[in-house]
């Protein structure tokens, strides 16, 4: 079954400048482990030069990705609403995005579609944790020795611990990110399985909102490899469990 899905076009561009920051880091990583042996002053230099460069180009990336991200997310959420509750909010719809067309368009919907965005999230950002502490402990441990056992101007330690103060922020976010995942997703379980059908609207209005606030507060974009791998399992997971639900 072939997917729509008109704002993916603006998450490829967060993504592009995600995988350009990466290698913004792995370049900066490796450029500061370089000055740690002993080589010749002027190569030194512009070893240091090109780190400051480095650092002031991800500083001006991370302001473009936020744009770009905030874009991105109004689109979903437009589309969110008028898949839930048949509205036209948005330029354009996605088709087969959601795999709950036999609920019928209301509030409830809505709450399904978010259980539905929660459930993925949860899985994916797991996930993504698994693939990125490893990284970020190499990356970490290599700026650190840099920066404070080798002799350098202070202007050169400002710029280098750029780099690295985003990763640590970019790390502890996506675990506090994950830990706020999985209460939202919770509490939808709650709403399915034990909130009566008269008590659910006001709950999964309010789980709307903290999963939305949750995303665009901490501006972290679903690792799109592993949501390709994933999908196929985590599509059948989910089938079963709105099976288990009686949704």
């Amino acid at each position: 079954m072939n997917k729509n899905v008109p704002h993916k076009i603006d998450y490829d561009t967060t993504s592009l400048i995600s995988t350009i920051q990466f290698w913004l880091v792995i370049v900066g990583s490796v450029s500061s482990f370089v000055t740690i042996f002993d080589i010749d002053e002027f190569i030194k230099s512009i070893i240091e030069i090109s780190i400051c460069i480095v650092s002031i180009i991800y500083f001006i990336s991370e302001i473009l990705y936020n744009n770009f991200f905030i874009k991105a997310e109004q689109h979903r959420i437009d589309d969110l609403i008028d898949n839930s509750l048949n509205s036209k909010i948005a330029d354009e719809n996605s088709e087969n995005y959601y795999t709950n067309d036999n609920v019928k368009q209301s509030v409830v919907k809505l709450g399904v579609n978010g259980f539905e965005n929660t459930f993925f999230t949860k899985n994916i950002v797991n996930e993504m944790i698994k693939k990125q502490f490893p990284v970020f402990f190499i990356i970490l441990i290599s700026y650190l020795i840099s920066i404070f056992f080798v002799d350098k101007k202070v202007l050169v330690i400002v710029f280098q611990l750029i780099l690295p103060l985003y990763i640590i922020k970019d790390s502890i976010q996506l675990f506090l990110f994950k830990t706020r995942v999985e209460r939202i997703y919770d509490c939808y379980k709650k709403v399915f399985s034990s909130t009566r059908k008269t008590e659910r609207e006001p709950i999964i209005i309010n789980n709307i909102i903290s999963y939305e606030k949750l995303i665009s507060s901490y501006n972290i974009q679903l690792d799109s490899k592993i949501f390709n791998k994933m999908n196929p399992k985590l599509t059948n997971d989910w089938n079963n469990l709105k099976t288990k639900f009686g949704i």
